[in-house]
């Protein structure tokens, strides 16, 4: 099939960056141009990424915008507006769960997908029935199932190489250290998937950001049937929860008290 154009979702980690710098190598057939999708509240890493790659290869990244994810967000609680809820632990008066995630479509499906139609010429409503655009993702093999949230349009149909070539995560990582590069997860400041590891990866300015977040959001959504909101799976507030590893605990790992007691049991029959 042929393609008016080939573009690249750059989100600015692991692998679409990986899949940018292949196709800059000539490894993958090359883009026309990539589309970075801001949510407004990206980790500095990621807008750090985005400059460095803009600054040494050829390829033209666009920034789109479809609002500011946090701001929107506190707006909708105090002015009452509507806005795309995030993935929010919750407390409810009979039990516990989490917010449905809207985010990911209106602050980056949508904003690529306008400018898909902007590149194509095209007016709002307006059907296109010319070649479609090749949008490229940056899906790994053990994460393949992240493909059924991208839903194909007639302006466009998706790609995921790294799917076809069997390539993972690590395989990427592998990739990107070869070329001197350690790219972190791309990833909103106070995202609620946040695991431990990628609390404690936030610089103290963002972490901070997070937590006065979090203390802001407790409370007072009227569109939200919850008693209390939280953006660590702990329902905790941030700010309280204990973040240190197992290690910084003081706490043994079994492997690590199974070698000891094995030495102990040596040096005894020693």
């Amino acid at each position: 099939m042929s393609y008016k154009l080939r573009v690249l979702s750059l989100g600015a980690g692991v692998q679409s960056t990986t899949l940018y710098l292949m196709a800059e190598e000539g490894l993958i057939e090359k883009f026309d141009l990539a589309i970075f999708a801001d949510t407004g509240w990206e980790r500095g890493d990621t807008y750090r990424v985005i400059e460095d790659l803009k600054s040494k290869y050829k390829t033209p990244i666009i920034t789109v915008k479809g609002g500011n994810i946090k701001d929107d967000m506190l707006n909708g609680k105090e002015n009452g507006v509507r806005f795309a809820s995030m993935p929010l632990h919750c407390i409810t008066k009979n039990d516990k769960g989490i917010l449905r995630r809207q985010c990911t479509n209106d602050y980056k499906i949508r904003p690529i997908d306008k400018e898909l139609r902007k590149l194509l010429d095209l007016k709002p409503y307006q059907r296109y029935t010319g070649e479609a655009i090749e949008l490229t993702l940056g899906i790994s093999l053990d994460e393949a199932q992240r493909a059924n949230i991208y839903k194909e349009q007639k302006i466009r149909t998706n790609s995921y190489p790294l799917v076809d070539m069997s390539l993972t995560r690590n395989d990427c990582l592998e990739y990107l250290k070869r070329h001197g590069l350690e790219i972190k997860k791309s990833s909103c400041i106070g995202c609620p998937y946040h695991c431990n590891k990628e609390w404690r990866l936030l610089n103290p300015e963002e972490f901070k950001e997070a937590c006065n977040f979090d203390d802001q959001i407790r409370t007072g959504f009227d569109k939200i049937k919850a008693q209390e909101l939280y953006i660590h799976q702990s329902l905790k507030p941030l700010s309280e929860v204990d973040l240190r590893t197992p290690e910084e605990k003081g706490q043994l790992r079994l492997f690590d008290y199974d070698k000891i007691k094995a030495f102990s049991n040596l040096t005894l029959r020693d």
